[in-house]
């Protein structure tokens, strides 16, 4: 029996040798041995598929020439689809008016914004300004005060000179001529001490009466100071929470991001021009350290704009796309097994032009496994952004771009299916969800 078996299997080794199939992946080779039982049973199973297929198809193409109405919800489901996908695309282009608008209306508040701080700071110029105007009428008034007690005391000397005359006229009777024309003079001269003492009393209310309407005044200049800070204080903090949690939405921390771009934006100097005493005192006014904290709020309102800015918060496709495979685990479309995907998928047709998110230096332009055509472009924190796939390159390594440029057109080069771009972001190698960062520029801006 054993003899026949071997008889048997070298005969079928003869017609169906013994084949091998070498199956190679990204890191390891296989191989796999096909015996003549395994050849033979694969063809059984070939052909009863094949058969099984023939008499399916017949029972369809039957089953079509039977009636319409499978053609009818092919239809039915067509025009669903159809309409689903117009949906999204008005939903989308929605979301980017509103965006839009939203920018325009945080434009306006910027130029609001640098427009208030102008007045503000004019305000506090002419406010010091009033202040050293405030500070010459009291030296005035203190020295008409003064000229009118030297006149009091004027009047007092020359009464007593009148006094010792009119004893001196008891005691002088025969020169009545002569003390007549003294007290004719010294009468003279008491008039003019009293209209002086009078002019400078009038003139002591008249700077009375300026130092108050001035005093009014300065008063309602700190009013309008006042309103002015509250009005730009609610529109600082309106574009401090904004960029807050535009920042925030990347996952990244908005402090950290801001001291990075200190570092880079932190240059001072001028000449040493030593402080007034009045701007000593401005200083320590309480409006005046309201506007000093404000000033640091826009300058961090400038830090964090320029952060975002750096940051890939724009879309690399500007035109109609659809997202046919997302970020993380997913079903490969060449081994149908469950893989990683460590980007987004956007689906266009071929040609369609492809931008950079964000100013950076291209690192890599070329051709890479799996990737096809590549550009790789390195930006601000650590963060690097990548596009494969592309039909052509528009750039070359070591090229500056600034966000909106365009780099390249979309394709299917590579390990790829049909023209779309495979759009990754990451941080220090590691990749994040390139949809967290396009949300969060949708969602805030």
């Amino acid at each position: 029996m054993a003899a026949k078996l071997r008889k048997v299997r070298g005969a079928l080794g003869r017609v169906c040798p013994e084949q091998k199939v070498f199956i190679r992946s990204e890191d390891r080779t296989r191989c796999l041995r096909l015996s003549p039982v395994s050849q033979i049973a694969l063809c059984a199973a070939l052909a009863i598929g094949l058969g099984c297929t023939a008499v399916a198809t017949a029972r369809f193409t039957l089953g079509l020439m039977d009636g319409t109405s499978s053609e009818e919800q092919i239809a039915l489901l067509r025009q669903s689809y159809e309409q689903r996908l117009t949906s999204l695309v008005d939903e989308r282009d929605t979301a980017r008016e509103a965006a839009e608008s939203a920018q325009a209306r945080f434009q306006a508040a910027m130029v609001q914004v640098a427009a208030s701080q102008s007045d503000l700071v004019r305000a506090g110029e002419e406010s010091r300004a009033r202040e050293l105007t405030l500070e010459a009428v009291r030296q005035k008034l203190a020295e008409v005060v003064r000229v009118r007690d030297h006149a009091l005391r004027e009047n007092g000397a020359l009464t007593s000179q009148l006094a010792g005359a009119e004893g001196a006229l008891d005691r002088h009777a025969g020169s009545e001529t002569d003390l007549a024309a003294t007290l004719q003079t010294i009468s003279y001269a008491l008039s003019d001490s009293v209209r002086k003492g009078e002019q400078a009393e009038a003139d002591a209310q008249a700077l009375n009466d300026q130092l108050a309407s001035m005093r009014d005044q300065a008063a309602l200049d700190r009013q309008r100071q006042q309103h002015m800070l509250e009005k730009l204080e609610e529109a600082v903090a309106v574009s401090l929470d904004g960029l807050d949690g535009l920042l925030s939405a990347t996952g990244m921390d908005p402090d950290d991001l801001v001291a990075e771009i200190r570092k880079s934006y932190s240059g001072e100097g001028g000449p040493l021009i030593p402080a007034t005493a009045v701007v000593a005192a401005y200083e320590d006014d309480p409006q005046s350290i309201r506007v000093t904290a404000l000033m640091q709020d826009m300058e961090r309102i400038q830090l964090m704009r320029i952060a975002a800015a750096k940051l890939p918060l724009a879309q690399p496709v500007h035109m109609t796309y659809r997202i046919t495979s997302p970020f993380g685990t997913r079903r490969d479309p060449f081994t149908h097994r469950a893989h990683r995907h460590d980007g987004l998928d956007m689906a266009a047709p071929r040609g369609t032009p492809i931008t950079s998110t964000a100013e950076g230096e291209v690192i890599f332009a070329g051709r890479q496994r799996g990737y096809g055509n590549v550009v790789k472009i390195r930006h601000a924190f650590g963060v690097e952004t990548v596009y494969g796939h592309l039909s052509k390159i528009r750039v070359k390594r070591g090229e500056h771009v600034a966000v909106g440029d365009r780099i390249g057109d979309m394709g299917s080069t590579g390990r790829s299916t049909g023209s779309h771009l495979h759009y990754e972001i990451r941080i220090d190698g590691t990749a994040v969800n390139p949809l967290t960062y396009l949300k969060a520029a949708k969602n805030v801006l």
